[in-house]
């Protein structure tokens, strides 16, 4: 278990990511409208994630999400919660390092969330289609796929 926490520690601190800008918006079937501004400041719950080589569902019950805000991200990661700065500039969103709690969880959403903070770590680029956050790698792979979440006022 301490040889799986390193490793959640480690990941987390190596992850930087590439961001891109528009103005869209779209309405999709959940009836949360989402543009491309509203990347920051917007609850994005996680619905798949790359495993094996293809994407699957988030386990049932899932409190996985993130939340990029003024210069700062956070979120759950399936039983801990983490946070860390970022820096935006031009298409590129550089993040870390990354503060994650170290609570112990059933077995698997440990597993899913080792795997949602190792994907974070390769994340080169993001795009919004409809209510999804989709995240990418260097290969333009979809990697982690989040859905937007209302907004609270």
């Amino acid at each position: 278990m301490k040889k799986l926490l390193l490793i959640l520690t480690v990941t987390m601190v190596m992850i930087s990511c590439s961001a891109t800008t528009t103005n869209k918006t779209t309405k999709a079937t959940t009836g949360v409208e989402v543009s491309q501004s509203d990347f920051l400041g917007t609850t994005w719950k996680l619905e798949k994630y790359l495993q094996d080589g293809k994407l699957v569902e988030v386990i049932e019950n899932s409190k996985a999400n993130i939340l990029f805000d003024e210069k700062i991200f956070s979120g759950n990661s399936s039983v801990n919660k983490f946070s860390g700065s970022y820096i935006l500039e031009e298409k590129n969103l550089k993040m870390g390092p990354v503060r994650v709690t170290r609570m112990m969880g059933p077995e698997e959403a440990n597993k899913q969330e080792v795997s949602f903070l190792g994907l974070l770590g390769i994340v080169t680029s993001y795009k919004i289609n409809g209510d999804k956050l989709i995240l990418l790698n260097n290969e333009d792979e979809e990697i982690l796929i989040f859905t937007a979440t209302p907004k609270t006022k």
